[in-house]
């Protein structure tokens, strides 16, 4: 029995030996080489989690995979109210188109038309014409002095005018033709020791007067 118990307790203490050094074994492999990190593969772009799809309303989703054609009003099925808010803004109204189509069916007013297109392709014609008639009235001026000796001096004024500045033709609302021209009226000042001498003197203006003239066409011609 001696022998049988020193038996167990030998193997008890190779078992606590070998227990010792495996412990040490473990001990020098965990201190001899550092901890390493996990290394993970990335997931492949397949298997990454794919953003949530917003959600749809499937009301939504049905009124937009078939449109509904808007409705027009028309002037057949519209009220009033919708045919204001339809005609586009900025045009005629109906009363007015009526008025412009009789006006334009009136005889009178159409031979004022005809008349008035005739007027304004002569008027440029009758400003030239009404240019050379204040020239001429003027050279009469010139010639029809009226001498006045005052101070030792002889001196004189006549009317002079300019060229025509401004030639308009317009119609009038009833469609009648009317031509406007414009010029400077100027009064000119003559002096000089004799009347000869203020003759040949070069005029002085001492005077001017801005002056509109209106016309009328009728019977085929331009009337004062």
């Amino acid at each position: 029995m001696a022998k049988v118990g020193m038996a167990i307790a030998m193997a008890g203490g190779i078992s606590l030996a070998l227990s010792a050094i495996a412990i040490a074994d473990d001990t020098d492999v965990s201190m001899s080489s550092p901890p390493q990190a996990e290394m993970r593969a990335p997931a492949p772009p397949e298997l990454r989690a794919a953003p949530a799809a917003p959600s749809v309303d499937s009301s939504s989703a049905e009124k937009s995979a078939n449109p509904q054609p808007q409705s027009r009003a028309t002037p057949g099925n519209a009220t009033g109210s919708e045919v204001a808010s339809v005609a586009p803004s900025g045009k005629k109204t109906l009363g007015s188109r009526v008025k412009a189509a009789i006006a334009k069916m009136d005889p009178a007013r159409l031979f004022r038309e005809h008349e008035y297109v005739k007027a304004e392709a002569a008027f440029s014609g009758f400003c030239r014409e009404w240019e050379e008639k204040l020239h001429a009235r003027e050279t009469n001026n010139v010639g029809h002095l009226a001498w006045i000796f005052k101070d030792g001096w002889e001196t004189a004024t006549y009317t002079g005018y300019s060229s025509v500045e401004t030639c308009v033709c317009k119609k009038s609302p009833d469609g009648y033709a009317i031509g406007k021209l414009s010029y400077e009226e100027l009064t000119y000042y003559l002096v000089g020791k004799s009347r000869d001498e203020a003759s040949h003197a070069k005029p002085t203006v001492s005077g001017d007067v801005h002056t509109t003239e209106i016309f009328r066409w009728d019977r085929g011609k331009w009337f004062y």
